[in-house]
């Protein structure tokens, strides 16, 4: 940040919120009324969760536990208002203060507040850096992108200023780093191809691995034992679903860092520092030419009868890549492009994508999706005949617990690059207008809209209609739109809007709902049924197609994908703020499997909780078999017996991992519990330490390959227990 940008954006959002007598800080005036243990306990514990997740909460162990409460007290907590007697709400005020009263504070508001308040829209807001570890961010102000603008400080205010930015100090999670192959492997073989090329196995999202490519009959697995384990320095959640190709296993982790892995002893092949956390899939897959094609400008929506008007925003371009490389070291191995044959794609945390050869790990492109301060990559790309198609959402929903942030402004989109060069061919948005100024909250400040229907799904592809399909979240602030909890098909040549579904209507919600702080809440205040899961298109056994999506409310719908009208919708869950179905299904012949999360959120609804996992007839919709996961929690904190990770389905099994940190591996055909794996363990690592996992959560599904199964174990955000382990178990012969 230059002297000269802080003069020009010098009246920032946190000078404004000085400005006001009653709001000496932020966060101390959104929870003043917490002192009054006015709110219910499981309020406390989802802005908490919120809390901790933008305070950096990257630690493990003692500082999580002391201020979570058991679940026991989550099943216990009514709908009304009652005491706090867990102390949750106060932990809480208390952590907010701890952080305000860093010594880093007056660095960062003298030398970064003016960027990162968001005056500066490319600028990622201070609470999106949070979610990034100490020892990152110091290496983006030393090193990294950031280095210019930090010269100015000295190498303690650089370590303080870190230190406040994360709400962590320096070395408090362990970091130690990943052994290095020392062997003379060959170097990586790409001849045969990746295993899989998208997050969703096939194109279409269906996550079924096939018996040959799995390599693991039923009968073999009792005799799973573990192969080698990883934990991640410096994280408390795995949630990037592994890949494998080359003879190595690529994943993303908490830490920023991309991690190519040999296949058979989990020694680093290659190693990338991103800017951030990497919670998408690592997609491998050929490049599929040098420069992206001249396009027209994109034609109208049209619409089905049956399916709701579709408003939407559609852009072509041709820009090239807006950011330089992230990492010195690994661009510096950039190899000549006539010798790459297969790239590694994916995106962070703070709304970057990024391209690397997967050979080496060197940078090729990289770029920010989009300019919002709240921008971020959730979803995993899908990589298609040269394109790479990038779902975008935001965390902006979290910000408007201070009643003194003017929501919202973001926008869900989907951009596509040629993978080859990094130039955007088309931006499609799911709402055609920018938000504007609608009405002002109690506290007086300016709310915007319409905002939200942000995407953190991986987009399935219609080679056959030429279409990709993603599902929408929620509006963040009113007006509510026709495309919020919606599934959409875009044109795969313009991002042309081919139709839209919209499952309910008038959900707009933010975090400020459901507190009695709630300055910024719309007057619709919910429900949050996003779409989280990533949309399939699957085909009967009759040979019908049907795009398929399972909601956040419970519902599973299943559409045609010539019009975007209901085929059929079967309610399988009660639903919930998290799931429901969270964050993906599988498929395999005509069954569809459904994981149902169906976590106590305090709420009431008129359907049972029925966390396990469903099969329905594709065909119909109708329910052919319900594993319920039983409730072996036994008090433990964070505990829940649903499924809230997207599970995969190989072979003659389907795999699911659940909220308790059992996976466990079901019959096709009946539900029948075949065998299960506590991840909560010890398991010793390549480093010869020890670590165990958590919850199982996010988009990092289980993989089956050539007789290995792979398991990413830990999800320390939103109330889940933390955990930190990437497991590779294989069968012992006899």
């Amino acid at each position: 940040m230059s002297p000269n940008t802080m003069i020009i954006v010098a009246r920032t959002s946190r000078q404004i919120r000085q400005e006001r007598a009653d709001a000496p800080t932020t966060f101390a005036y959104a929870m003043q009324p917490i002192r009054g243990n006015a709110l219910p306990r499981w309020v406390c514990r989802w802005v908490l969760g919120l809390a901790l997740l933008f305070l950096g909460g990257c630690g493990e162990g003692p500082t999580e536990q002391a201020v979570q409460p058991s679940e026991a007290s989550a099943d216990a907590a009514p709908a009304g208002v009652e005491e706090d007697p867990d102390g949750a709400a106060q932990s809480l005020l208390a952590i907010m203060r701890e952080k305000q009263a860093m010594p880093g504070r007056p660095i960062y508001e003298a030398a970064c507040a003016s960027c990162h308040e968001g005056a500066v829209p490319k600028a990622p807001h201070r609470d999106m850096l949070g979610l990034m570890t100490p020892e990152v961010i110091l290496q983006s102000l030393e090193t990294g992108i950031m280095r210019e603008e930090a010269a100015a400080l000295s190498a303690e205010e650089r370590v303080l200023v870190t230190e406040y930015i994360a709400g962590a100090k320096m070395g408090e999670v362990a970091a130690a780093d990943l052994p290095a192959c020392v062997e003379d492997l060959p170097p990586l073989d790409f001849s045969a191809g990746p295993a899989f090329v998208n997050w969703g196995i096939q194109p279409t999202n269906s996550r079924y691995i096939n018996e040959d490519a799995a390599g693991l009959a039923p009968e073999q697995l009792a005799s799973l034992k573990p192969r080698w384990a990883v934990r991640f320095p410096g994280a408390n959640r795995a949630r990037s679903q592994p890949n494998f190709a080359g003879g190595a296993l690529f994943t993303g982790s908490h830490n920023g860092k991309v991690y190519a892995l040999d296949r058979d002893s989990g020694c680093v092949r290659w190693a990338y520092q991103s800017s951030a956390e990497v919670r998408t899939g690592i997609v491998i897959g050929g490049f599929g030419g040098a420069s992206a094609p001249a396009l027209s400008t994109a034609a109208s929506a049209t619409m089905s009868p049956s399916a709701s008007p579709s408003p939407f925003a559609s852009q072509n371009t041709a820009e090239a890549p807006t950011n330089g490389p992230a990492s010195p070291s690994a661009s510096a191995q950039t190899a000549n492009p006539e010798s790459r044959l297969y790239g590694a794609f994916f995106g962070d945390v703070l709304g970057n994508v990024y391209a690397l050869d997967a050979a080496t790990g060197a940078e090729i492109w990289r770029d920010r999706a989009d300019d919002h301060p709240n921008a971020t990559i959730t979803g995993t790309p899908s990589l298609h005949e040269g394109r790479l198609h990038v779902p975008v959402s935001s965390l902006e929903v979290a910000l408007p617990v201070d009643p003194y942030y003017e929501c919202c402004t973001f926008r869900g989109s989907v951009v596509t690059y040629a993978a080859a060069t990094g130039q955007r061919i088309w931006k499609t948005y799911t709402i055609d207008q920018p938000a504007a100024v609608q009405s002002q909250n109690r506290a007086g400040t300016n709310m915007r809209g319409p905002s939200g229907a942000v995407i953190w799904n991986s987009p399935a592809i219609d080679a056959k209609r030429n279409q990709l399909y993603v599902g929408t979240g929620e509006n963040m602030s009113s007006p509510a739109t026709l495309t919020s909890d919606a599934m959409f098909a875009m044109s795969l040549d313009d991002g042309a809007v081919k139709w839209v579904y919209q499952a309910t209507a008038n959900d707009v919600w933010n975090s400020a709902c459901d507190t009695e702080n709630d300055h910024s809440c719309p007057p619709e205040s919910g429900p949050d049924f996003d779409f989280g899961a990533a949309i399939m298109l699957l085909t009967t056994s009759e040979g019908r197609d049907l795009v398929i999506g399972g909601q956040k409310s419970g519902f599973v719908h299943a559409l045609n994908p010539d019009d975007g009208s209901l085929v059929w919708k079967t309610r399988v869950g009660r639903g919930g703020v998290q799931g429901g179905v969270h964050f993906g299904m599988a498929a395999a012949g005509d069954r569809l499997f459904v994981p149902i999360s169906d976590m106590a959120d305090g709420r009431e609804y008129d359907h049972p909780a029925k966390p396990g996992l469903h099969a329905l007839d594709i065909r119909t919709g109708e329910l052919l078999w319900y594993a319920p996961n039983p409730d072996v929690c036994n008090g433990r904190t964070y505990c829940y017996p649903g499924i809230s990770q997207a599970i995969t389905a190989a072979g003659q099994v389907v795999y699911g991992g659940a909220m308790d940190g059992v996976l466990r591996a079901h019959e096709l055909a009946t539900g029948k519990l075949l065998w299960e794996i506590d991840s909560t363990a010890q398991f010793t690592t390549v480093n010869g330490d020890t670590t165990k996992g958590g919850a199982f959560g996010g988009g990092a599904g289980p993989i089956v390959h050539q007789g290995s199964l792979v398991l990413a174990s830990g999800y320390g955000l939103y109330n889940h227990m933390p955990g930190n382990l990437l497991l590779v178990l294989a069968p012992t012969p006899g």
